[in-house]
This record gives C-alpha cells, structure tokens and sequence, in this order.
C-alpha cells in the first residue's frame, strides 16, 4: 500500500532517495529537534504526511515483538502546528498501525514541552501510562518523557471520538 487516504490527509509512504530526502530538510528544522528530538528513521517505517498534495509533515513508526505482543512505537511532525491537521494525520497513522501492522498496542513517547501532543492525546482520553521526571535533555533544558498508550481493543472508542470531531471542524 503505497497510500493512506481519506479527503483531509494523506499518508505517502517514502520509497525514493527524493521522498527522504525531504524529511530530511523536516529534520533540521528548529521544532523538529525541538518537540521530537533525533529518531532513528533508518529502523522506522516513514511517511510524507500531505494536505491539499503538498507536504506538510512526516510520520513513521518502528514495530517490537514482546512475548508474542506487537508493540508500535509511533511519531509524527507537523511542520505548521495546525491542531486539526496534526489530530487527523495522528489517527490516520494509529489506524493504519492497527489495522495494516495487527498490532495489539501504541506506545507514545511526548516530551512536557510538546505541549499541542499532549493536549490532543488528554482530548482523546489516551492513557498516560507513566511520567519520567527530567529524563531528556533538549538545548540545554530537562524535560519530562510522558508514555501514552493506546490497546487495539481500545481503538474503535477513540476512532468514534475522532471520527465526530473532525466530521465537525470540516462539515460546512
């Protein structure tokens, strides 16, 4: 599957040296290392998340097999932090993860000073899973790692939340 698409967002999956070589460019960027800090997108899954067939942001995830578990560890970048753009990518990405990788939970890893992640995980009443105070340091300041989590048997719950939510914010 090469995309993921519904009318607001969609996700292209990166398969040329040209597709990298933008997210890239998305990674020098100020906010990048800022919100989302370095991963490693040589072990990850990557998408060129686009609006209206322009880039807007990337997202990926990298896959772990624990004790016969299919764990997802999921990030995203919106370059303009336009919340209803960045809740429709993050859940066409957890729904794609679920339904195309059959995996069984998504772990997110969201630093204190994302604070638009953190609102839109809180909105949708994803689990916080635990707090590691002062644990990762970003120009020069300690911030705290949150975990949120999210169980595929949880998922059509959170997708009716997203489903009217932005069947609203769209509808004229």
């Amino acid at each position: 599957m090469a995309e993921i698409t519904d009318e607001i967002i969609i996700l292209h999956k990166v398969t040329s040296i040209e597709e990298m070589t933008i997210i890239d460019e998305y990674c020098k960027e100020y906010d990048y290392k800022k919100y989302v800090g370095n991963s490693n997108l040589n072990e990850t899954k990557c998408y060129i998340i686009k609006y209206d067939n322009s880039p807007i942001g990337f997202c990926g995830y990298s896959i772990k097999s624990v004790n016969d578990q299919i764990i997802t560890y999921p990030y995203i970048y919106i370059k303009n932090k336009i919340a209803n753009l960045s809740i429709s990518s993050m859940f066409k990405l957890i729904s794609h993860i679920f339904n195309e990788e059959k995996c069984d939970k998504i772990l997110f890893t969201v630093y204190s000073n994302n604070k638009n992640m953190i609102g839109i995980l809180k909105k949708f009443q994803i689990k916080c899973e635990g707090i590691f105070k002062k644990s990762v340091i970003i120009e020069d300041t300690l911030l705290d790692k949150y975990i949120y989590s999210i169980l595929f048997s949880e998922f059509e719950k959170y997708k009716n939340l997203v489903d009217n939510f932005i069947w609203k914010k769209y509808s004229f």
